[in-house]
């Protein structure tokens, strides 16, 4: 764990959602933010040391499920948690206790049925990150509302994403038709990718709403570093 001078300091400022959605997000309220168990900067985390803290296979992944639980996460009755990056999400929120856009095709949980596979809870802790492989560091954001928004991604929208984004959308929109459709009458993926590109395909896109930033839950994690 680091300790950086300010959280501007530590990812810088990046891009914002488009005018209409950043609107959407200003009208609701943000949540306080209280840094002052990490000397009132942002605490910075690993994959590994988070994998320690609270466990689960959170290599890489977005959306990771704690199949393990450490006392940590068993304290928290978590189950999940999110790991994104501003190198793959740009509309993230541009700091703790703030709102923003997550452009991916996530699986919601808002109830106590068993997981499926890739499935993220809602509430959920999100982390959020920036520089790639093995420099990749995390702040802890709070807890957040997680909300499938009816408006898709628009053209323009879709056009504008980082192309590992796209991939990830494309993959998983092939493995899903892939499972609906008869044997052999899947698109290919070039297809697909021209579906999303002329808007025939809608991209999703989820709303994170922060709730709460947990001071407590924050201590505990830089306890256990």
């Amino acid at each position: 764990m680091e300790h950086m001078q300010g959280f501007g300091s530590a990812f810088g400022v990046r891009a914002t959602a488009p005018e209409y959605r950043a609107a959407e997000l200003a009208a609701l309220s943000v949540v306080t933010v209280d840094l002052s168990s990490s000397s009132g900067a942002p605490a910075m985390f690993t994959r590994q040391s988070l994998r320690a803290i609270l466990g689960g296979n959170v290599m890489k992944a977005l959306a990771v499920r704690i199949g393990k639980p450490t006392p940590l996460a068993l304290q928290y009755d978590m189950e999940t948690y999110l790991c994104a990056t501003w190198s793959r999400y740009t509309w993230l929120p541009q700091g703790p206790g703030m709102h923003g856009l997550l452009t991916s095709d996530l699986e919601i949980r808002n109830d106590a049925a068993g997981h499926k596979l890739g499935e993220i809870d809602s509430p959920c802790h999100l982390f959020v990150g920036s520089g790639t492989g093995s420099n990749e560091v995390f702040c802890y954001y709070g807890r957040y509302r997680l909300t499938n928004l009816e408006n898709s991604l628009t053209k323009e929208e879709w056009a504008a994403l980082p192309e590992s984004v796209k991939l990830s959308y494309i993959n998983k929109k092939l493995r899903q038709l892939g499972k609906e459709l008869p044997k052999g009458h899947a698109p290919a993926r070039d297809d697909v990718r021209r579906r999303y590109d002329n808007g025939t395909f809608l991209a999703p896109c989820v709303r994170l709403e922060c709730i709460e930033f947990d001071v407590e839950f924050y201590s505990q994690l830089i306890e256990k570093v």
